[in-house]
């Protein structure tokens, strides 16, 4: 169904409410290898970052005495609250003219809609909660969704059960006659919520929490981290602002400790840190590993001494948390009773008069097996179109195969085998690689290598005058097709020789470089492209996000095919933009530079005639001819003046893309061989599968 919750028509009882800002049911979590193996390499990173930290604090005295007294002053919330939680109780309560807010004796808030209020008003829907925190630091706030009474036991004040809820945050300091923002960094929800952006579940919800009907009576919590933790003085104020017109209770906490995802207990080994920094001559008794201890969650509680440390540490904050424990969605069927089946007359659909007919092959299909009893299932499709007496399958895959590395099949129309195809060039040989396809039980990494150890896919692809009349387009194989690689290659192989491509297998899309503004007529809804700034810029073509009928460019300029309709075997084009994309693609200028710095450090050497055999090798697996050598060092020596004299260029060039540039080199040098870099990966020899 398409279902949009304004129309209210669904027939089905279970997806009203539903809507399109979020797919439907039925779902399952499964584990996902990539995902889990990214949540660790994400940790380790955390935990060595913040280890360079607490070597940095360590080594300076006066940074260990800020950690003892930082820790001496939040202790007291740290161990008599159960996971450093400080409840925070309002003193005053300001709401809309639509909600009426009743504090509980739980310190909660009961937030009732009141009946007969109209919408509108100056102030934006909900209640803002005035708080008086004590005395010291908080780097996170935690808000709880409680169930309520009021509510039919429920965290909603509707019938769906499920509730939106968008927090502001300011601080009030005492004497001054502005409030201070505090910008929340990431909301890290303890259950998976409602809440998407571009169809794609946000795992860090700072900005809209919506809960899902499922946990509607279950107490749900939210922990959201500050960009910059602050330190609070006696009488101050924080005033929070919950934008909802749903959400039945709330209670507010607060917490010194920062970059948590859960509310999780103490670590007993950090309680028995903290109770030792209590003691006068704490400096001297604490332990080397407890000095660890607290320095660490003294940098996660205030962001010191490193501020880019901790930005990048809230970051890969929010990396993990979208890794969801290495669980992945993915959609599922249910079973219903199957729908009756008839003959069309004349194809036409609404007459009902046909006979009813049972699954089953088409019947001049079916050959001589036994009928089969009872209805007849997918399992029972699979069977027949693996059989050993049905040669269709096994043909249409090896010659798809042999498409595959030829360029052109036994029968150049790979999608249909039938008489409105091609008749194959070798019908024989095309009926022996079926058969032998199959006795290998339907092995394809041995028709593969049958295909790549014959004499025929190893001939050489050197062009034959004698052969351009009697065959032009080498349907008889006298010598190996040369063919372009296809679109997700060509990155691939860039990157590759460049020493940056990404073999990781599984996971979610990746997001390379995209022009800023390609999605600008991309309506319902509009949606934003940011590419990725890890190693996933560096994935394979394979796993590029695929906006249909917006493909990345690059994919689109060497023929990718827009997916609006099967495309069984693509187009292969020459344009202009190709170059055009090749020379200037952020993409293939990064990995022109990374192949720079491969070709300057690799040998070991100085010389230029080393420097440029070790890029050959690297792009085209063989040596540079004379003349190559030569002409590119001619070219090199034209571009090191130009940077030489012009070292804004240089850095500017050094700039593009995330890969980093190498402190020893010197930038116009680099520069120059960046450019003999875009030289080799623009050849048509790289493109090319000879």
């Amino acid at each position: 169904w398409g279902v949009y919750s304004d129309y209210k028509y669904t027939p089905n009882p279970d997806l009203v409410g539903y809507n399109n800002d979020f797919p439907f049911p039925p779902e399952l979590d499964v584990k996902n290898d990539y995902l889990q193996r990214r949540a660790a390499r994400l940790q380790q990173e955390q935990d060595e970052r913040i280890d360079r930290v607490v070597e940095t604090i360590l080594a300076q005295a006066d940074e260990r005495g800020r950690v003892l007294d930082w820790a001496r002053q939040n202790t007291a919330g740290w161990v008599e609250n159960e996971g450093g939680w400080q409840a925070l109780t309002p003193v005053e309560m300001i709401a809309d003219h639509q909600t009426k807010p009743e504090l509980m004796a739980d310190g909660s808030v009961r937030l009732m809609t009141v009946k007969g209020a109209k919408k509108g008003g100056n102030m934006p829907p909900g209640v803002t909660l005035v708080v008086a925190p004590p005395p010291g630091g908080i780097a996170a706030l935690r808000l709880e969704a409680l169930p309520d009474p009021e509510s039919n036991g429920t965290v909603a004040r509707n019938d769906l059960g499920s509730f939106t809820v968008s927090p502001r945050v300011e601080l009030w300091r005492v004497g001054e006659s502005r409030p201070e923002p505090l910008d929340i960094a990431g909301g890290f929800p303890d259950r998976d919520s409602w809440t998407f952006e571009n169809a794609y579940r946000v795992t860090s919800v700072e900005d809209r929490w919506r809960s899902a009907p499922r946990y509607a009576q279950d107490t749900q919590r939210v922990i959201y981290q500050l960009r910059r933790p602050v330190e609070i003085a006696a009488g101050d104020r924080l005033r929070v602002t919950l934008r909802t017109t749903d959400l039945a209770r709330a209670r507010l906490a607060a917490s010194p400790l920062g970059l948590r995802r859960v509310a999780s207990a103490l670590d007993p080994e950090l309680q028995q840190a903290l109770r030792v920094a209590q003691e006068p001559a704490s400096a001297a008794t604490l332990s080397q590993a407890q000095w660890r201890l607290l320095a660490g969650e003294f940098f996660k509680g205030t962001g010191e001494p490193d501020a880019a440390a901790y930005g990048a540490a809230l970051e890969t904050l929010r990396e993990i948390a979208a890794c969801r424990e290495g669980m992945a969605f993915t959609m599922v069927t249910e079973a219903v009773e199957p729908l009756v089946t008839r003959v069309l007359p004349r194809g036409n659909w609404q007459d009902e008069s046909g006979a009813v007919v049972q699954p089953a092959p088409p019947q001049f299909l079916q050959g001589k097996g036994a009928a089969k009893s009872g209805r007849a299932t997918r399992l029972d499709l699979a069977e027949w179109i693996v059989a050993p007496d049905n040669p269709l399958t096994a043909r249409t895959l090896v010659n798809r195969l042999w498409n595959q590395f030829f360029g052109t099949g036994l029968s150049a129309v790979v999608d249909d085998l039938g008489l409105q195809g091609e008749y194959p060039s070798h019908p024989e040989l095309l009926d022996w690689l079926a058969r032998e396809f199959v006795e290998s039980g339907w092995d394809v990494k041995a028709m593969v290598r049958l295909i790549v150890t014959s004499a025929t896919y190893r001939q050489k692809s050197d062009f034959r005058r004698e052969l351009r009349e009697v065959d032009p387009t080498n349907r008889l194989l006298a010598m190996h097709p040369p063919r372009r690689l296809g679109a997700e290659f060509v990155r691939d192989n860039a990157l590759f020789a460049a020493g940056l491509l990404n073999l990781d297998i599984g996971g979610p899309s990746a997001y390379p470089y995209q022009p800023e503004g390609y999605y600008v007529s991309l309506n319902f809804p509009k949606r934003d492209y940011e590419a990725d700034s890890d190693e996933r810029q560096y994935r394979r073509g394979l796993y590029t996000h695929w906006q249909r009928t917006f493909v990345h460019p690059m994919m689109a300029n060497f023929d990718a095919p827009s997916r609006e309709e099967c495309t069984a075997d693509r187009t292969v084009s020459n344009t202009p933009q190709q170059a055009l994309t090749l020379l200037n693609d952020p993409s293939f200028v990064e990995a022109a530079r990374a192949l720079a710095q491969r070709a300057m450090k690799e040998p070991g050497t100085h010389a230029f005639e080393a420097r440029l055999a070790h890029a050959f090798r690297l792009v085209l697996a063989r040596e540079p001819t004379l003349e190559e050598a030569q002409g590119l060092k001619a070219f090199y020596a034209t571009q090191l003046d130009h940077y030489t004299a012009e070292p804004a260029d240089a850095a500017k060039l050094a700039g593009v893309g995330l890969y980093p540039t190498a402190l020893d080199l010197d930038p116009p040098e680099l520069a120059a061989w960046t450019q003999v870099a875009r030289v080799l990966l623009n050849l048509n020899e790289t493109l090319m599968r000879y």
